[in-house]
């Protein structure tokens, strides 16, 4: 898979607005929970603002950034089995109450 963005440079400089027709977020799929939380230290080290992990039941877990122009983008570990929530769970407390997360 290739995703492509380009920069256009007659762009006049608005910011992304998802309420306008167009597109709304761009959401890619992590193999794991563990691809997940690397993506996080990997934005974390480069200074990329972004949200939390949070917990969709039923589904997965998920994270939020926006790119320059201020489209969301969403990584997904997507878990529809339910297989993994408890696990995530586990490792979300442990790491709030772990004084060096």
């Amino acid at each position: 898979m290739v995703v492509d963005l380009n920069e256009h440079e007659a762009n006049t400089g608005d910011r992304f607005d998802p309420s306008r027709t167009g597109l709304d977020h761009l959401a890619f799929n992590v193999p794991s929970y563990d691809a997940l939380v690397a993506w996080i230290d990997h934005l974390d080290a480069e200074g990329v603002t972004h949200s939390p992990i949070r917990i969709i039941d039923g589904v997965g877990e998920a994270f939020d950034l926006c790119d320059p122009d201020g489209v969301p983008i969403e990584l997904w570990h997507m878990d529809r089995s339910g297989k993994w929530a408890n696990h995530v769970r586990q490792k979300l407390a442990a790491s709030r109450s772990d004084p060096q997360f």
